[in-house]
């Protein structure tokens, strides 16, 4: 068996004091696992975060161009299976989950319990609305009208290959629901994350960060601000390491402009005279 880092190991021991505080363990012990902790955070502050490989390799496959081929390919090859395949449906649950999670993304346990005409809504003339309350932080998450793109892609999946002019009333027999299951009973928790990871190489929570990433290079100032909503975090304690990362990118682009004009000899002439 492979050893965990200690990262995980750390998160296993907080579960253990937590579990001793409020089981009225001797407070000596609990010191003495506290000090095992913190042993283990300083050791895996200075290991790599494997996400920040996986992610890397996602940006140069494309990062969200990757996202809408894998889309489009599970869609298609959902259409040349029989419609009534647990293999079809499953293609199609996927492409749905990506599609959802490009417009806009959630972690895998809310993604899992989403139900048709409560978390989701769909209005008759097609348009998908999406609005929940995120199980990690108490904060209602209210996305609005999903794009009308990736609502097409949520018509595929619970059409189910039926004719186009039925999904609104596809929609209304499957009212109560879960949406990917297309049942009264959800998949487990991580069947969202793990679809996503079979599809594109990384698990669901990865495309929170890639989210981030392309928030963070298109405008590093507003970024901190836009992510925190995008995200949902309930603090901007929550969204510190994004806060970390916005402003290193534009210190970095302030320092290549200022270095630009210093090096650009038409400045230089200007200045001269």
């Amino acid at each position: 068996k492979t050893a965990v880092n200690p990262r995980t190991a750390a998160n296993y021991i907080g579960g253990l004091i937590s579990l001793a505080k409020y089981g009225g363990l001797d407070e000596v012990a609990i010191s003495g696992m506290q000090a095992v902790q913190r042993d283990l955070l300083c050791k895996g502050k200075r290991l790599p975060k494997r996400k920040d490989a996986r992610l890397n390799d996602l940006h140069e496959d494309g990062g969200y161009e990757k996202v809408m081929r894998a889309i489009v390919q599970h869609l298609e090859d959902a259409d040349a299976l029989p419609d009534w395949t647990a293999e079809a449906a499953t293609l199609r649950a996927a492409a749905a989950i990506l599609a959802v999670c490009v417009n806009d993304p959630a972690r895998t346990g809310d993604v899992s319990q989403w139900t048709l005409g409560e978390q989701f809504t769909r209005t008759p003339w097609g348009s998908w609305h999406l609005d929940w309350q995120q199980e990690k932080t108490g904060n209602r998450k209210l996305a609005g009208e999903l794009w009308p793109e990736i609502g097409r892609v949520i018509d595929e999946h619970i059409l189910g290959g039926r004719p186009e002019r039925h999904a609104h009333r596809r929609y209304e027999e499957l009212r109560g629901c879960n949406w990917l299951s297309l049942t009264p009973q959800p998949y487990e928790r991580r069947w969202p994350s793990e679809r996503v990871s079979d599809a594109i190489g990384v698990p669901l929570h990865d495309l929170r960060t890639l989210c981030s990433d392309y928030l963070r290079q298109h405008d590093p100032v507003a970024a901190p601000q836009i992510v925190s909503v995008v995200l949902g975090h309930r603090t901007r304690e929550a969204g510190k390491e994004y806060d970390s990362q916005c402003g290193e990118t534009a210190s970095q682009r302030e320092w290549q402009s200022i270095r630009g004009e210093h090096l650009d000899g038409s400045t230089r002439r200007k200045r001269r005279r």
